[in-house]
């Protein structure tokens, strides 16, 4: 079966086709406008300063007692509660009042004991006659002598001087004592109760003259620590006394793998109730590490730590220019550099030295522009303009922060001359 279309329809569908081929036709011959130029990104920038460099580490715990200056009075017996808080002569014994060593805190009952002494005595009185008449029968009458019967005597009499020596330590289990000398804590029975061995009664502690801080820290910065490095109980904002790092666990806890870390502090006042420290209170430490009389410093908002090695953005190409409305500006190009760091404290760290990414060459410290605010997400090249604004308010800022901190340090040490005083 043929098929065949008329010449007019034929023609009615090729037309659109003829007229859209036109319009592509145009529009290839249409030139495209160029792109307009970005802006400049606004940055914050400044130079790195030489002046000195101290590295801390922040380290958080508890006061604690030092070993051997805290004690747990326990019973060892059982029996009842005849008086708390009477020494040996019954003068009263209060909560918190410092007691010294062998100061009798609580009293049990010990009629049954004092019974079987007295009768264990009574046993030694016997026991000592018996040698005496063996040996009186050996030196008037020799022949009725025996030493068999003597030795029994003298074997009596040590069981019998064995058992009341006994009877004495047993005795002295019911007068509980203080075992060191320093505060009471709180008295945790009463009169009438029963106790029994382990009983918990009391606590001593000693925080007069020095006290620990027990801070537990990651391994990282245990490496940093040493014996007798300075550090100061408390925060710049609330600084206590200064005192030194006297214990470094040579293994880590087992549940949580820190490193335990004592720092040692004096703990003196005048009086007992204006002791700021006191045991297992939180503690903040401020522990320096190792510092530099002078080195090339910037602020740490500058260095970029998720990049591996550590890298900072600087402007390179840094020069001053008019813009549309007469006013100068100063623009350059933005440089990701490698850096090599050092010391660093809570605000700034140390460049030991800046090189090139690509070239790995070295750039000089001190007249290179660091990139303090803006720099997130700038590559090599990208045009950069420095914020002169926030860089006087910079300037105002650090000011401002060296006179608090003169004024810190002068008030610290006016509170060391009155505690010397």
């Amino acid at each position: 079966m043929n098929l065949s279309f008329s010449r007019p329809a034929s023609r009615a569908c090729f037309l659109p086709l003829w007229f859209l081929s036109l319009l592509t036709f145009g529009c290839n011959n249409h030139v495209t406008a160029p792109a307009e130029k970005a802006p400049p990104a606004p940055v914050t920038a400044q130079k790195a300063e030489e002046e000195p460099l101290t590295e801390t580490i922040d380290l958080f715990g508890s006061i604690q007692p030092l070993p051997n200056h805290a004690a747990v009075i326990t019973a060892n017996v059982s029996a009842p509660v005849m008086s708390i808080l009477k020494d040996a002569q019954g003068k009263p014994v209060v909560e918190g009042q410092r007691v010294q060593r062998g100061d009798v805190i609580v009293q049990l009952y010990d009629l049954l004991m004092k019974e079987q002494l007295k009768q264990a005595d009574v046993d030694v009185r016997t026991a000592k006659r018996k040698v005496e008449q063996q040996l009186q029968i050996k030196k008037q009458t020799p022949s009725a002598f025996s030493q068999f019967d003597l030795d029994n005597a003298e074997f009596a009499l040590e069981a019998a001087e064995s058992k009341l020596n006994s009877m004495k330590e047993q005795l002295n289990l019911y007068t509980l004592k203080a075992p060191i000398s320093g505060r009471l804590g709180r008295i945790r029975i009463q009169p009438g109760q029963a106790v029994s061995p382990g009983t918990v009664v009391a606590d001593v502690i000693d925080l007069e003259a020095e006290v620990d801080a027990l801070c537990f820290v990651a391994p990282h910065d245990a490496r940093k620590l040493r014996p007798h490095q300075r550090a100061i109980l408390g925060t710049a904002e609330n600084e206590g006394p200064e005192g030194e790092v006297v214990f470094i666990a040579p293994q880590a806890e087992a549940d949580t793998g820190l490193i335990a870390v004592k720092v040692r502090f004096p703990n003196r006042a005048p009086f007992f109730w204006q002791r700021e420290w006191r045991a297992n209170t939180a503690a903040h430490v401020q522990v320096t590490t190792q510092s530099r009389p002078r080195t090339w410093v910037i602020p740490l908002a500058a260095l970029m730590e998720d990049q591996d090695p550590p890298a900072v953005a600087v402007i390179r190409d840094l020069k001053t220019e008019k813009n549309k409305e007469g006013k100068e500006e100063r623009l350059g190009k933005a440089q990701i550099l490698a850096a090599e760091i050092g010391l660093r404290d809570r605000d700034h760290v140390e460049v030991l030295s800046l090189k090139t990414r690509d070239k790995k060459e070295s750039v000089p410290i001190a007249e290179t522009w660091f990139i303090i605010k803006g720099g997130h997400g700038l590559r090599d090249d990208d045009p950069v303009k420095l914020e002169e604004e926030e860089e006087k308010e910079r300037e105002k800022d650090k000011q401002k922060e060296a006179d608090e901190k003169r004024s810190e340090q002068k008030d610290h040490k006016e509170r060391n001359d009155k505690e010397k005083d």
